[in-house]
């Protein structure tokens, strides 16, 4: 059976996570309103400042999640899976009668697939689901790999090509 795997590398995911998509993500979840409430007001104030000598310049955040925040990881996660939720997966790999499209750890996602085409199709999909909500996937640190030992075959992201691994 062929196989494709394309190993996806986020921009700044914690950075640049749009905040109306985590209210969505922890609605859609079933997350308690009061408590999507309590979490909405403390990132309505969200700010930080450049500091160079002695002056010290504020900035808004309207934009991301806190980092080392303990909650962060999982506002980030619902975010992702959102995003994943609405990508059709038929193009994954068939096992048993099972469609498995990706594997996901954190902010580690591998796309599998039986085709090149699949494969190309998956990664557009994710690519265009993960930039509704703030996500942008690294060009430059995704790989893919193959059992298929084809030279001529590549893979594009945004069109610039995927290195192969």
């Amino acid at each position: 059976m062929p196989l494709y795997v394309v190993f996806i590398d986020f921009k700044k995911e914690f950075d640049s996570v749009e905040l109306p998509a985590i209210w969505e993500a922890l609605e859609r979840f079933g997350v308690d309103a009061g408590d999507i409430e309590i979490i909405k007001m403390i990132y309505a104030h969200g700010s930080s400042s450049v500091n160079v000598g002695t002056s010290s310049v504020p900035i808004n955040v309207q934009k991301g999640v806190r980092q080392g925040d303990t909650l962060s990881p999982l506002l980030f996660v619902l975010v992702l899976q959102l995003a994943l939720n609405q990508v059709n997966w038929e193009n994954g790999i068939n096992i048993n009668g099972s469609i498995l499209g990706h594997l996901d750890f954190a902010d580690d996602i591998a796309l599998l697939s039986q085709t090149l085409e699949g494969a190309q199709s998956l990664l557009d999909q994710v690519a265009e689901k993960c930039r509704e909500v703030g996500l942008n996937i690294n060009v430059d640190k995704t790989k893919w790999m193959s059992i298929v030992s084809d030279p001529n075959e590549t893979i594009l992201l945004n069109d610039e090509e995927v290195e192969k691994i």
